[in-house]
């Protein structure tokens, strides 16, 4: 047995599957209320600040553990990964530690990237012992000012839960907050740290005090420098002290601007908003800081921004202040606001109602139209078990089957259909219902998530297809009446003709015999012409009986085994009278297995052959042939099903392609003009046929092509000599 191949880091790592995956839609309320919460904590509550954030990630993404890792170099100076926050279903391991340089963490790090795995205690082997097991890890950098300082992760335990570029949008909002913090908890310590030192050295000279202050200085401005976040020094008379660039440049002015005190934030708050920035101010100066608040600022050239603002008092007249830019958000939130009023305006001016369900909780949530549109009041709730009484009754089992198709992990998605509804007054109403189910997973945990649709109501076009059909369909029987009617006419025309043709022969013949003496040939003669033109007759109304039973149901059969073979040569030798001495060969019949046996009735199965071999002699040119061939068909596919198959194939003029489906029809002739009888004989034999539960049809590659007849019939026995190519 070959050995397995090792896995490696490449079979764990499957960040390009977030690029493939439906992404969830963006919470940005419950984002922007977790930023408020940790620019709060960041301000007054630092120390439980990465606790409160892992708990945030966790929910924001339902994943099943959340947790910080940063670096820490241990007394024996080796670097590793400690694990200080964790929430979640692995947070018992807060505290234990993994490889710098063999870790998700690491590879993460070293990539610069956020890194998704599967499965990573396959390659990362001491995550065996983790329990639940690692599903899926999304691991995103913390980096500040060029400065790796850990990484952020979430992890998935359960199969239905991967993780989606959405959550890489979230997680790296946050990553951003945690470094910005992180560096600027770092730089405080050190700050601390010096300031500490400065006080017990206090016989270090005057020299190295201001080289420390300059150190801080340093610092302090290495602090301010992060790009993702505002960072103001101001006055609570209006004026801006101090900033770092990336105010600057979310505010449009320059340092020069700064410097010469042209940049006031009491300039900069749009008039609405000033109430809310004396609160904060009022804050301040009895709180010592603000609770997070939402404004705009106007930048140097008159456009607006928004921003998240968390304010600390430095000291009696000064306070930083932290600036998150939420403009990208703000906009969002008005597209999405903009975006439904215009659905909710498209609904009223089209009368179409909206409804949104979730399969998972069965929530239903329907437009205040559709709600009309069923009789009921704006503010009732919907809920799934209610949805029957407002679907007719017979659409009941068709409508649900429909959407559990619909739901099925290999649907398409979008989907239409067309019901009854029944309003709260009892009226029906048809309906279209045009909507889309939107799936999470892939493969075997391909699941439904998400259901939106509209409804319209169609009961008028409904109404108007039920007055079409009326129309065409009196249409059509005043079509098929005078099709009737005209094929009456030209039946008692044609019965008249057929009828009348071999009596006027036949009392002609007679009245010459009458009135002359005949001689021995022209006696012969005479009544040879008189039987054959009697046999016709005999033939046509013998054929108008049949149809009158048929058409009555009152033909019986006398069921008797038959055995084909023998009736098939009876009925052929019988054929070759009614052709010329010199085409007695124009039929013929190939080797026939023995003891075919068919429950049947004899006279009627030899009333079929011959019907069908006297349409092939009177359609088939004298230096043409007739083939009569007997088959017994087994099936291997289908258990003790058998048949016998008798096909009749002639080499004659052939049918069209037109003419081809109505063969069977009732005083159907391909060519009236051209042959005699009443188009009955094919008619009665497929009614022969059918009556033995038994089947024929006709193929002919068309006009000057020939044609071919077979019957089927059940077998009577399965002890007949059948050849292998008979098999199929």
């Amino acid at each position: 047995m070959p050995k397995p191949k090792p896995v490696t880091l490449n079979d764990v790592i499957i960040t390009d599957e977030l690029l493939k995956r439906s992404h969830r839609f963006a919470n940005l309320e419950a984002e922007n209320q977790a930023m408020h919460i940790l620019i709060r904590q960041m301000v007054n509550q630092p120390e439980i600040m990465l606790q409160s954030l892992v708990k945030m990630a966790l929910e924001l993404c339902s994943a099943g553990t959340a947790g910080v890792s940063l670096i820490e170099v241990l007394p024996t100076g080796i670097k590793v990964f400690r694990w200080v926050a964790l929430a979640g279903a692995l947070e018992q391991y807060e505290g234990d530690t993994t490889p710098i340089d063999f870790s998700p963490c690491g590879v993460c790090l070293e990539r610069n990237s956020p890194q998704l795995y599967s499965y990573p205690e396959r390659y990362f082997t001491y995550f065996q012992v983790a329990r639940p097991v690692i599903v899926e890890g999304l691991v995103l950098p913390l980096i500040a000012n060029h400065q790796s300082l850990g990484t952020l992760w979430i992890l998935s335990h359960d199969e239905q839960q991967r993780f989606d570029s959405e959550d890489v949008r979230v997680m790296t909002s946050l990553a951003d907050f945690t470094a910005t913090t992180l560096l600027l908890n770092q730089r405080q310590t050190q700050e601390l740290l010096s300031a500490n030192l400065a006080l017990e050295a206090r016989i270090i000279k005057h020299q190295k005090v201001e080289a420390a202050l300059r150190e801080s200085e340093k610092r302090l401005q290495q602090a301010i420098a992060i790009e993702t976040v505002s960072v103001i020094f101001f006055r609570t008379n209006g004026s801006i002290t101090k900033s770092n660039d990336t105010f600057l440049k979310m505010s449009g002015y320059s340092r020069e601007d700064l410097v010469a005190g042209r940049i006031r934030w009491d300039k900069m708050t749009p008039p609405e908003f000033m109430p809310q920035t004396q609160q904060a101010i009022q804050e301040i100066l009895t709180q010592g800081r603000t609770i997070p608040y939402e404004k705009q600022y106007i930048r140097k050239d008159g456009s607006r921004w928004w921003g998240l603002f968390a304010a600390s008092q430095l000291n009696d007249d000064e306070a930083v202040e932290y600036i998150i830019d939420i403009t990208e958000n703000k906009r969002a939130e008005e597209l999405l606001r903009t975006s439904e009023e215009r659905l909710r305006l498209a609904s009223y001016a089209a009368n179409f109602g909206t409804y949104d369900f979730d399969p998972q909780t069965g929530q239903c949530q329907w437009s205040s139209i559709l709600k009309s549109m069923h009789g009921l009041d704006e503010n009732v709730e919907i809920t799934f078990e209610q949805l029957p009484k407002y679907i007719h009754p017979d659409d009941h089992k068709r409508i649900f089957n429909l959407f559990s198709q619909y739901l099925s992990p290999d649907a398409p998605g979008p989907y239409e259909h067309e019901f009854r509804m029944v309003r709260t007054d009892g009226t029906v109403r048809w309906v279209i219902d045009k909507g889309c189910v939107f799936f999470t997973g892939e493969g075997q945990q391909r699941r439904a998530n998400r259901v939106i649709g509209v409804i319209l109501d169609i009961t008028e076009r409904k109404q108007a297809e039920v007055e079409r059909n009326q129309l065409s369909f009196e249409q059509a029987a005043r079509l098929e009446a005078e099709r009737a009617s005209q094929m009456k006419d030209e039946f008692l025309a044609m019965i008249s003709h057929e009828l009348q043709s071999p009596l006027v022969a036949i009392l002609g013949w007679s009245r010459l015999l009458r009135t002359q003496p005949p001689s021995p040939m022209l006696l012969m003669r005479s009544l040879e012409t008189i039987e054959r033109n009697a046999c016709v007759q005999a033939k046509l109304i013998s054929d108008l009986l049949d149809l009158s039973r048929i058409t009555a149901g009152k033909i019986g059969l006398n069921l008797q085994p038959v055995e084909l073979k023998s009736l098939i040569e009876t009925v052929v030798r019988s054929a070759r009278q009614l052709v010329a001495v010199e085409q007695q060969n124009l039929i013929k019949w190939e080797k026939m297995p023995e003891n075919v046996l068919v429950l049947g009735d004899q006279d009627r199965l030899q009333q079929i052959l011959s019907n069908l071999l006297t349409n092939a002699i009177k359609f088939t040119p004298e230096l043409g042939s007739i083939s009569v061939k007997l088959s017994v068909i087994k099936s291997l596919d289908v258990v003790d099903f058998s048949c016998a198959e008798i096909s009749i194939t002639d080499t004659g003029i052939g049918i069209s392609a037109e003419f081809l489906p109505h063969v069977f029809d009732r005083f159907r002739q391909a060519q009236s003009d051209s042959s005699g009888g009443l188009g009955l004989g094919l008619a009665i034999a497929r009614y022969l046929v059918e009556l033995h539960k038994g089947t024929i049809h006709v193929e002919s590659l068309g006009e000057g092509q020939g044609a071919t007849f077979k019957v089927r019939l059940p077998l009577l026995n399965d002890e007949c000599d059948v050849n292998k190519e008979d098999v199929l």
